[in-house]
């Protein structure tokens, strides 16, 4: 999910910068993710020799894998299975959600499935109100009284 406008202040200041470099370089260009998540991580994703902690994610950084799909995803056709391409993008994720809380013990490197899986509650509440913020809006153009 993008970063909106009225935020991206917080992720150009010196101090985030500066701890968002420290995390790339802990993280030799992997998924730091160990389960937080909430995934059993795909082990076909790392290289043997990679030396990963136990149950680390491990997506490598630019790389194309096929990924299982989850079972409400669609079947897809020209693979002829439940899995898909999916081009690894490594982020670097609040694990608070704290826009300003730059603190490393805070910050980890995620590959995009787990960054999305660890806001799956934060992106649900912020769909929910901006749903509610453009019924209240298309309401207004209504006489009183035919709010659905």
């Amino acid at each position: 999910m993008p970063i909106a406008k009225h935020n991206l202040h917080h992720y150009r200041t010196p101090e985030y910068l500066a701890a968002k470099a420290a995390v790339i370089e802990r993280a030799r260009g992997r998924c730091e993710c160990r389960g937080e998540c909430g995934s059993v991580h795909d082990s076909y994703l790392v290289a043997p020799t990679a030396a990963l902690l136990p149950d680390q994610c491990g997506a490598p950084n630019g790389v194309t894998v096929w990924r299982e799909l989850d079972a409400a995803e669609n079947w897809d056709t020209r693979a002829g299975s439940w899995s898909r391409p999916v081009r690894i993008v490594l982020t670097v994720a609040h694990i608070d959600h704290s826009m300003t809380n730059h603190d490393l013990k805070n910050l980890m490197h995620r590959c995009q499935l787990c960054h999305l899986r660890l806001d799956r509650h934060q992106h649900a509440a912020t769909a929910k109100r901006t749903r509610q913020q453009r019924i209240d809006a298309a309401c207004l153009d209504l006489p009183l009284g035919d709010k659905p």
